[in-house]
């Protein structure tokens, strides 16, 4: 988007404005990417970090469509995002049967920034925090409703605690959002650059606060299943053949009281050559519970039990396949009753880490939260750069200098 403002293609025009006017939809789809494990219904991370992303995709994406392109400039980003994520969702899954990664409604949150951007009197960056504001709660309610329709782990009440976040992430995002659209737009950013620099700062705090705080509770979960179906050979990922066998899962947890408020309590499944799956635990007494349909066990499968709250994410094994190259046994579906310690829902996601020296780890984190670091303010600096020079003219016209007649010609 900003290479083709440097072009000057904004403002002419034929293919290349159309190109120009599509890119607000491929930023929302790039900032979109960070949502993957929850539209797949594995995450790695809490709850609340799906609406928090969220609410930041839409306030930078949709605010910045519509200081760029005018009235409208946020439902054709919000049409354009959801043409891509269709497309690509009936690529994945039904042209190569991977899982169907669902994706947010965004049509809400495009018309709370229209709405918002209507109010005359205002200036441009108070109309953007409105917007940010109205996507961190009219717009999230709308995504509320629509992941009890659409998404595999539907959100809970329980997220509200959390909405003081999301307002703010969505005004930083707006802030950010005002400046990207009038640079793409050949204006200049409209925002002062300590208040960019300020509003991106706050984007990665907020994003960081609860990173660390990701946690097991000590309690203890009993697992017991009985067959629901035949079993048959399928081939894992490693291409070793392995007996499943769907089965009906009954889930004792104790404390009874640890499931009640959660975000999530259900049965998961992943890795076993056919798309992820989810079963409900259907609560039949205090802290006893049964799946709402059989779940996979044997094969390829990692099947779990996940359970989160606020910033509890933990899981216990149901069933697990045998890695030969990593040394790990294979975990049976339990014929008999099995009792085991919530963990980490990481350390059954990510099975195959192993122990080892911590100073690799924290090295390639170290690089990766520097190469963050390092994008982001490239990123920054380069739309500042764009926009501080102000009018579309190259740099030779508004100075008076003649390029050589070949140079032009090139």
């Amino acid at each position: 988007w900003l290479m083709l403002r440097e072009a000057g293609v904004h403002g002419q025009p034929g293919r290349a404005r159309l190109l120009w006017l599509r890119m607000p939809a491929v930023v929302l789809v790039g900032l979109s990417t960070f949502q993957l494990e929850f539209d797949l219904g594995v995450p790695q991370w809490q709850a609340l970090y799906q609406p928090l992303l969220l609410a930041g995709a839409m306030a930078i994406a949709l605010t910045a469509a519509r200081v760029a392109i005018g009235r409208g400039g946020a439902l054709l980003a919000a049409a354009g995002f959801l043409a891509l994520r269709v497309l690509v969702a009936v690529v994945l899954a039904v042209g190569l049967g991977r899982s169907l990664a669902h994706f947010p409604l965004t049509l809400a949150e495009a018309l709370c920034v229209e709405a918002a951007f209507l109010l005359p009197r205002l200036p441009v960056p108070a109309r953007a925090v409105l917007g940010g504001l109205l996507v961190a709660s009219a717009g999230l309610a709308a995504e509320l409703g629509w992941t009890h329709l659409w998404y595999p782990l539907p959100w809970t009440s329980g997220l509200l605690s959390y909405w003081w976040m999301d307002g703010a992430v969505a005004v930083a995002g707006a802030l950010v959002g005002v400046a990207m659209g009038n640079v793409a737009a050949g204006r200049r950013a409209g925002v002062p650059p300590l208040a960019a620099v300020a509003a991106l700062a706050a984007i990665g705090a907020l994003l960081g606060l609860h990173l660390s705080l990701r946690h097991a509770d000590p309690s203890n979960v009993t697992l017991a299943s009985s067959p629901a179906g035949p079993a048959h050979l399928e081939m894992t990922r490693t291409g070793v053949p392995l007996p499943e066998q769907p089965v009906w899962l009954n889930v004792a947890v104790s404390p009874a009281t640890a499931p009640e408020g959660a975000d999530w309590f259900a049965v998961i499944a992943w890795q076993g050559g056919a798309p992820v799956r989810h079963a409900d635990l259907v609560r039949e007494a205090d802290g006893r519970y049964r799946s709402a349909v059989p779940v996979p066990a044997g094969g390829g499968w990692k099947t779990m039990v996940m359970l989160a709250h606020g910033d509890v994410l933990e899981a216990a094994p149901v069933a697990m396949p045998p890695d030969f190259q990593y040394g790990l046994q294979q975990v049976p579906a339990p014929q008999a009753p099995r009792t085991t310690a919530f963990v980490p829902a990481s350390r059954l996601l990510m099975r195959e880490a192993h122990g080892g020296p911590q100073w690799p780890a924290a090295a390639i984190a170290s690089f990766f939260a520097l190469m963050v670091a390092a994008w982001t303010v490239a990123l920054a600096a380069a739309y500042g750069r764009v926009g501080a020079a102000g009018p579309d003219l190259p740099r030779e016209a508004r100075t008076g200098q003649q390029r050589p007649a070949r140079e032009a010609r090139a």
